[in-house]
């Protein structure tokens, strides 16, 4: 496998991460959700992939200490070890960023790390998002989205959340 530095364009991601105080933000306001789901699946320990500033982690601490969070980003240097897996990933406002060329890798090491269930959260961006964030961000429309997703994780299921716009949350768990 190749190290989980290697998934994303590291210093691109670092480098927006420094500019934007609104990148890496997202965690928290999918905590409610992700407790939930954790709750449902019997879930105590979860990684946050891709977890940007660590705002989910925070959330849980205050609101659901049974709840056990790793952080991890390979573009944020106190969260870039090589995660372990976890019985519940969560991954929420990230997929889309790392680029096509980093997608399969990233989407197989979060495979690799998802023990029981997995919460996706994968926002819809339209064409002009790309200007405002980098030219590799993957812009599809949902259908694809969803055959993406459902390709890989077999019975898989979907909504749709209007937080912070439009957004396709996926859940699975393992049979």
């Amino acid at each position: 496998m190749e190290s989980a530095e290697r998934l994303v364009d590291r210093e691109r991601h670092r480098f927006i991460h420094a500019i934007r105080d609104n990148y890496g933000v997202w965690g928290e306001k999918f905590a409610p959700w992700v407790a939930s789901f954790a709750d449902q699946v019997g879930a105590k320990a979860m990684l946050d992939y891709g977890c940007g500033k660590g705002l989910l982690k925070t959330w849980m601490a205050a609101n659901r200490p049974d709840l056990s969070v790793t952080n991890y980003d390979p573009a944020v240097d106190e969260f870039n070890i090589a995660p372990e897996p976890a019985e519940l990933v969560v991954c929420t406002d990230v997929i889309p960023l790392v680029g096509i060329d980093y997608l399969e890798p990233v989407l197989d090491d979060i495979d690799r790390c998802t023990v029981r269930a997995l919460f996706i959260v994968i926002p819809m961006y339209g064409p002009d998002r790309a200007a405002n964030y980098h030219s590799d961000l993957i812009i599809w429309p949902e259908e694809d989205w969803r055959a993406l997703m459902l390709k890989r994780w077999q019975g898989g299921r979907f909504c749709r959340s209007r937080v912070g716009g439009t957004r396709l949350q996926f859940t699975y768990v393992r049979p």
